[in-house]
């Protein structure tokens, strides 16, 4: 048989274990006599590690805490570096070194100052304020540890620069090439993604039912292909693309216009629908034409229109040869001519005859008519002068008679009419309204050529015949305007006979009235005034109660406010004034009283001037006014003498609205005559209230009363073995082993008992 050397082994270690100590090194452990390496913790210090079968750690690392044998990491505080980072716990954290940005304060890490432009990771500073820059952000340049922006490029996306004065762009915004640094947009038809590029990529082709004669796309993307614009005759419709133009509309190559133009009248349509060619001068064509066959001239005797849709006929009685292109071509006929049938030209009148210029026809062709002769030029007829006539056709101006004095132009102006009997005209009158009847106010003179005028002031109706028929106004009338009769004065006013106008007429004046007669004014009676105007003696009135006459007597004037006179009062001085307690009454005629107790100023105008004398006042001995009760009195409304007044009792005092007396509360007092609840005062401890309620009495000896008693029987005498307390509110116990009588006033009458005795307390306090 072999020998098992292992099981040998094994039972020879066990054996060492049980005799032998093994000591391990730091971080070690022995386990069964061998040395085993603790299992680590993170963050521990070298060293530190200690174990047996579990780990445990007794200084950390930097950045660590040392938490129950274990490390735990530190909470790292914004922008502080991990290799300066201490910590007892976990909120406790305390940092020596600083992120790039942040600087060291107080072991926290606080955010630099970011100037604008700055780059966060070329930031540095040693306070908030002081912050360095050594690298920029795209778009600004670094100078003396600041950031200052590039010049702006237009478009431009991105740009680099060394000073303001150097900015050149590295990247466009889409729809722009980049050309030497700087942007360019991208022409109609390109486009540029990138912006990078020093050209732009022409746009895809348009979808289109017609070729387009330029494309355009989304300058940005490349995107949305349309056509930019059409070839000739065509369109840009809604879907971008081109679209025939209709019959009789055109477009040129190349145009944008969302629709086609319609050729206006006078024009038509060219072989490429690009334009409207003119037809030629003298020709019309309706709108919309589409060739030069549209095109019609205008036949003779009419002219093209402006708007060219077509030709106008000429005036009548004016002609114009075919083709004509405006009215200035249409010629009138001249005088003693007429338009021929075929208007194309002008026939003369026949010899003897005329016609006037613009006549359309040789009916046009007439003699002179009864009143007229023919002109030198026998172009027309003239007017003989105004009250002679001609025979018609007559031939010269000496063919005119004029009618004579008392005829007049017959209708026909073939000769003079007589005028009728009893009227006349003046020589060349034209017709029978020159035949008048002579003017009112005139009559017919003894030639019957005329009118003569009648003597001043006198008047004669129309047609009159002789002076008889004139005759003079009568007083209290004047000549009217017109001379046909007289118009009498306006009323109250008079003129002598024979005036001849409205100012002859004189008003009566104030204080007078017109006489019977109507030819002066009469005055009124003494003491009575009447209108300026007035027309009878009943105009004449004495002026009612409250007023008096004027002093130009031309009415009556207002007694002043609160005074009155008698009905016929003559001056001012009658007017009287209204006594203090005594009001005008209602007719002016004099003053009635006030009511008993209320009173009124002098001078009052009515009963509600009357006042009432307020509680706590009474009426004054001259009735002007109201005096005050004495102090802490009062009185009843309407009061009419200081006897009305009565002072408040003892215990009572003036109520606020003055009239009548309050009581004080209970247990307390106040002075007749007090004025307020304020005046009441309430008895001490020790006193009560007498029984006129004017004052407080004292207790007897050695008894006492609460504050505010309102008699003697609250008055109460201390105890046998008690004596009143120094505030007289109650009784206070002698000290114990001692005694005092009854009504006892103070401590000192509290007496001990002798020696050998005791204090018997049914003597004190006997059942």
């Amino acid at each position: 048989m072999c020998s098992d050397d292992t099981a040998d082994d094994d039972a020879t270690r066990r054996m060492l274990q049980k005799t032998t100590v093994v000591t391990c090194p730091v971080g070690q452990y022995s386990n069964k006599g061998v040395c085993t390496a603790c299992t680590p913790i993170t963050g521990c210090a070298t060293g530190s590690l200690t174990c047996s079968s579990t780990s445990t750690c007794s200084s950390c690392l930097s950045g660590f805490w040392l938490n129950k044998g274990l490390c735990t990491p530190c909470t790292t505080p914004t922008g502080c570096s991990g290799t300066g980072l201490t910590c007892t716990t976990a909120t406790t954290s305390t940092c020596s070194s600083c992120l790039s940005g942040f600087y060291l304060n107080n072991g926290a890490c606080t955010a630099c100052t970011t100037p604008t432009g700055c780059s966060s990771t070329g930031l540095a500073c040693s306070s908030g304020t002081a912050s360095t820059c050594s690298s920029c952000l795209s778009g600004f340049f670094l100078a003396n540890g600041a950031c200052t922006a590039c010049t702006a490029l237009p478009n431009c996306a991105n740009m680099t620069c060394t000073s303001t004065a150097s900015s050149t762009c590295t990247r466009c915004n889409a729809g722009f090439a980049l050309v030497n640094g700087a942007c360019t947009a991208c022409a109609t038809g390109f486009f540029s993604t990138t912006g990078t590029s020093a050209t732009c990529t022409a746009c895809p082709a348009a979808t289109s039912s017609l070729k387009c004669a330029t494309t355009t796309c989304n300058p940005t993307t490349g995107t949305n292909s349309v056509c930019a614009t059409c070839a000739s005759g065509s369109y840009l419709n809604p879907t971008g693309g081109c679209t025939t133009c209709a019959t009789g509309y055109v477009n040129p190559a190349g145009s944008t216009a969302t629709s086609c133009t319609q050729c206006p009248a006078g024009t038509y349509v060219n072989a490429d629908k690009s334009a409207c060619l003119s037809c030629p001068v003298g020709s019309y064509s309706p709108a919309g034409s589409t060739s030069a066959t549209a095109c019609v001239q205008c036949a003779a005797g009419t002219y093209l229109n402006a708007a060219k849709t077509g030709c106008t006929s000429c005036p009548a009685g004016s002609y114009s040869p075919a083709g004509s292109t405006s009215s200035s071509a249409c010629v009138q006929c001249a005088a003693g001519t007429y338009l021929n049938a075929a208007k194309t030209g002008c026939d003369s009148c026949p010899v003897g005859s005329y016609a006037p210029a613009g006549s359309t026809s040789a009916t046009a062709c007439v003699q002179c008519a009864a009143g007229t002769y023919l002109n030198a030029a026998k172009t027309g007829c003239d007017s003989c002068p105004v009250g002679s006539y001609a025979p018609a056709g007559s031939t010269s101006a000496t063919a005119c008679v004029q009618c004579a004095a008392g005829t007049y132009l017959n209708a026909a102006k073939t000769g003079c009419d007589s005028c009728p009997v009893g009227s006349y005209s003046p020589a060349g009158s034209t017709s029978a309204t020159a035949c008048v009847q002579c003017a009112a106010g005139t009559y017919l003179n003894a030639a019957k050529t005329g009118c003569d005028s009648c003597p001043v002031g006198s008047y004669s109706p129309a047609g009159s015949t002789s002076s008889t028929a004139c005759v003079q106004c009568a007083a209290g009338t004047y000549l009217n305007a017109a001379k046909t009769g007289c118009d009498s004065c306006p009323v109250g006013s008079y003129a002598p006979a024979g005036s001849t106008s409205s100012s002859a007429c004189v008003q009566c004046a104030a204080g007078t009235y017109l006489n019977a007669n109507n030819t002066g004014c009469d005055s009124c009676p003494v003491g009575s005034y009447a209108p300026a105007g007035s027309t009878s003696s009943t105009a004449c009135v004495q002026c009612a109660a409250g007023t008096y006459l004027n002093a130009a007597k031309t009415g009556c004037d207002s007694c002043p406010v609160g005074s009155y006179a008698p009905a016929g009062s003559t001056s001012a001085t009658a007017c009287v004034q209204c006594a203090a307690g005594t009001y005008l009454n209602a007719a002016k005629t004099g003053c009635d009283s006030c009511p008993v107790g209320s009173y009124a100023p002098a001078g009052s105008t009515s009963a509600t001037a009357c006042v009432q004398c307020a509680a706590g006042t009474y009426l004054n001995a001259a009735k002007t006014g109201c005096d005050s009760c004495p102090v802490g009195s009062y009185a009843p409304a309407g009061s009419t003498s200081a006897t009305a007044c009565v002072q408040c009792a003892a215990g009572t005092y003036l109520n606020a609205a003055k009239t009548g007396c309050d009581s004080c509360p209970v247990g307390s007092y106040a002075p007749a005559g007090s004025t307020s609840s304020s005046a009441c005062v309430q008895c001490a401890a020790g006193t009560y209230l007498n029984a006129n309620n004017t004052g407080c009495d004292s207790c007897p000896v050695g008894s006492y009363a609460p504050a505010g008693s309102t008699s003697a029987t609250a008055c109460v005498q201390c105890a046998a073995g008690t004596y009143l307390n120094a505030a007289k509110t109650g009784c206070d116990s002698c000290p114990a082993g001692s005694y005092s009588p009854a009504g006892s006033t103070s401590a000192t009458a509290c007496v001990q008992c002798a020696a050998g005795t005791f204090l018997d307390l049914e003597q004190l306090h006997p059942m």
